[in-house]
């Protein structure tokens, strides 16, 4: 849902070209993997057009190691419509919008049909920031986003032209603790062929090819103002993020029972993750008082 009045004047943006694939790392309840979404041809509703994107989902627990894949047909149906880049919902027939290519800062808009879920008040959108990326030759433009919901800021979040959002293809309310979506591993179509993710773009974690050896002991679990944790020796690099996906602490360490300082941090559900120099080590939820 638009918060501004904008132009239907088509521009020389893209979206969705022929051969367009998106990788997302994929973290739920302790299985580990990836969504892939993929261009699977055209089609109109409501009078406009749109493209249907396939999903496929690879997930691997490294509790058992089983692996799983699901290939989910037209998933997901969007459209460029002037320079809003659209979603179309079955549910609603309608569509709403994704992302704004053609927003400004200061410029505000919602979630794709976020009037439909719990949130209230809406969580917002507002452009802080553009800006423009080299990606593999091609000079695209990108927005960052500073997200609202009842007075308080959630800090940054961002999409690129031709690309989209870094951290989820759809996203999520920031009024709820979401499982799933891990960030932006890889982009690529018929002129671009960008990684993101050192590890494969479609690597299940948990089985061979990235380590995670057990959850991560963190304690004390709830906490308040700081948490530790038991590491192996060596370096490790620790990541803490929030319940909408945004890292908002980090730091690197040699030392095998670090003490992390949460003071900044608000109460809530965060996802910490450790990293060594093989890759993921272990990942835990952590809740703070």
């Amino acid at each position: 849902m638009l918060l501004a009045t904008f132009s239907l004047t088509a521009g020389a943006q893209n979206w969705c070209p022929p051969g367009a694939m998106w990788t997302y790392g994929l973290d739920a309840f302790g299985s580990y993997g990836y969504e892939q979404y993929t261009y699977a041809g055209d089609t109109s509703l409501g009078g406009l057009p749109g493209q249907r994107i396939d999903l496929l989902v690879g997930m691997s627990s490294f509790f058992n190691e089983q692996q799983d894949f699901n290939h989910y047909p037209a998933s997901l149906i969007t459209g460029l419509h002037g320079d809003v880049v659209s979603q179309w919902s079955d549910a609603y027939q309608g569509w709403d919008t994704l992302f704004w290519l053609g927003a400004v800062p200061g410029d505000v808009f919602s979630r794709p049909f976020a009037s439909t879920d719990d949130c209230d008040p809406l969580d917002h959108f507002m452009i802080s920031d553009t800006t423009s990326v080299s990606i593999d030759g091609l000079l695209l433009r990108k927005w960052t986003v500073t997200r609202r919901w009842a007075g308080t800021e959630y800090g940054a979040l961002h999409f690129t032209e031709r690309i989209g959002w870094e951290w989820s293809m759809l996203p999520y309310p920031v009024c709820m603790a979401v499982d799933g979506p891990a960030g932006l591993r890889c982009y690529s179509d018929q002129e671009i062929n960008a990684s993101f993710f050192s590890f494969g773009c479609t690597t299940l974690v948990g089985i061979n090819e990235t380590r995670i050896d057990a959850p991560l002991e963190v304690f004390p679990n709830p906490g308040t103002d700081h948490f530790s944790l038991t590491l192996p020796p060596g370096m490790h690099a620790i990541e803490v993020f929030d319940a909408t996906g945004r890292k908002v602490l980090e730091q690197r360490t040699g030392v095998e029972r670090p003490l992390i300082d949460t003071r900044t941090l608000p109460p809530g559900l965060f996802l910490v993750q450790s990293a060594d120099a093989n890759g993921l080590y272990g990942v835990q939820r952590w809740v703070k008082e």
